[in-house]
């Protein structure tokens, strides 16, 4: 019965709001697993780049995007790629107003 009220709850949730608790419980997660497959699109579909980098280095820098929210949704964060991990999210965080074409 427990269950049947939870996710009578959740199913509430989601359609007033578009998510859930559940969705909270690991944010960092919800988000990379959102933010992953758009940025692969994006660089396949990208028609421009930003004024400070060539069409090359931005396909790089989004790849390092997409291989950070990658560690994150596999949770695979070891102290071995933290640095990539803390480069792709340095990008995104730089080049977030980028995000368009």
């Amino acid at each position: 019965m427990k269950d049947l009220i939870r996710h009578i709850k959740w199913f509430y949730q989601r359609r007033k709001y578009g998510f859930d608790d559940r969705d909270l419980w690991d944010l960092r997660t919800t988000i990379a697993d959102f933010l992953s497959p758009r940025l692969e699109a994006f660089k396949k579909g990208r028609h421009s780049f930003p004024y400070d980098s060539t069409d090359e280095k931005w396909g790089e820098i989004l790849d390092k995007m997409i291989n950070s929210m990658d560690i994150i949704r596999k949770d695979e964060l070891t102290t071995e790629n933290y640095s990539e991990l803390k480069e792709g999210l340095d990008f995104f965080r730089e080049y977030f107003l980028d995000l368009w074409d």
